[in-house]
């Protein structure tokens, strides 16, 4: 856990300039204790997390990539939300 709350202040400060940083966490796989991962990262982060899953079985060594399709899905959408201003 604390390696991941490093990685997102380094994205945040480092990478984003403090302007931004992580929205929030996708978890995937087939790991025995993922729910226990969720709950320790919902108690230490203040981001949703989210567990990925999809309405048509896929393998997981695709879900990475269907995750990339989300975040392209969810910056589309704050473009368009933000061209009615």
């Amino acid at each position: 856990m604390n390696g991941l709350e490093r990685f997102i202040n380094f994205y945040r400060y480092s990478v984003l300039n403090g302007e931004s940083g992580v929205t929030d966490v996708v978890l995937t796989g087939d790991f025995p204790y993922l729910d226990l991962i969720k709950n320790q990262l919902a108690e230490r982060t203040n981001l949703p997390i989210h567990e990925l899953s999809t309405e048509e079985p896929m393998g997981n060594h695709f879900l990475p990539l269907y995750g990339l399709t989300l975040k392209n899905k969810k910056s589309t959408l704050k473009q368009k939300k933000g061209e009615g201003k």
